[in-house]
């Protein structure tokens, strides 16, 4: 059990100490690499059926930590997508970019205090059987499919299957690359990462949306949906 495990354990309750333990241990080894009963265990329950009672599955206890973690990030990009609009500037797809990005970069940790959570949601969104990711029909939800909806609007002169796969890519580079950046957050020379990462991924997820498209053509006609994979 980590430091944080054990003071939420002592502290905040069971139920929470064993959402932190399942995050780290999905991030570290994958959702099906670790047993409800291992998440109990590291965080410091003696009933070996704790995490079953609390949330009935591995699928129950993602969602669990899903929406405990979305909540702070989905209230930080609704206030980003609520000043764009105060502003008249929902088409501004930086400001977009920077309502789906900065959010996420902030929750991520430092060397004295780690997170996990952009690791656990990359283990989870590119599993083939996990798709409540990408269900947006969620108040914990609300700003990403705000994001969504603005980059749909800025990308409105591309043909609708070009747009969806634009999007579907930039989500995915968001969420591999928070993930990589939460690891490189752990090491003590790479703390002034976190503003020039940030940064830079909006810089590239800018890119992918509005690349020209050669010849004036789209090429993908069978685009996956873009809501699927994305933290």
């Amino acid at each position: 059990m980590t430091g944080v495990e054990a003071t939420l354990a002592r502290g905040t309750g069971a139920r929470q100490a064993m959402m932190l333990a399942g995050e780290r241990l999905f991030a570290e080894r994958g959702f099906r690499g670790v047993s409800l009963r291992e998440i109990g265990v590291a965080a410091g329950q003696r009933n070996n059926s704790a995490a079953q009672y609390h949330f009935g599955s591995r699928l129950g206890l993602a969602e669990a930590i899903f929406g405990y973690r979305m909540a702070v990030i989905n209230e930080q990009r609704v206030a980003r997508l609520d000043r764009l609009a105060a502003e008249d500037r929902q088409d501004d797809l930086r400001g977009i970019m920077e309502a789906l990005v900065v959010p996420l970069a902030e929750a991520i940790g430092s060397p004295s205090a780690p997170s996990y959570y952009a690791r656990f949601a990359s283990q989870l969104a590119f599993d083939p059987e996990l798709d409540f990711i990408g269900r947006l029909d969620r108040p914990f939800l609300t700003g990403l499919k705000g994001v969504i909806e603005g980059m749909l609007r800025c990308l409105d002169h591309l043909p609708p299957a070009v747009a969806q796969v634009r999007i579907h890519l930039t989500l995915r580079l968001v969420t591999v690359a928070m993930a990589d950046q939460e690891r490189l957050a752990t090491s003590p020379e790479a703390t002034p990462w976190r503003r020039v990462a940030a940064s830079d991924l909006v810089d590239a997820g800018i890119a992918i949306l509005t690349d020209p498209i050669p010849g004036g053509t789209g090429h993908p006609t069978n685009p996956t949906n873009p809501t699927t994979t994305t933290i």
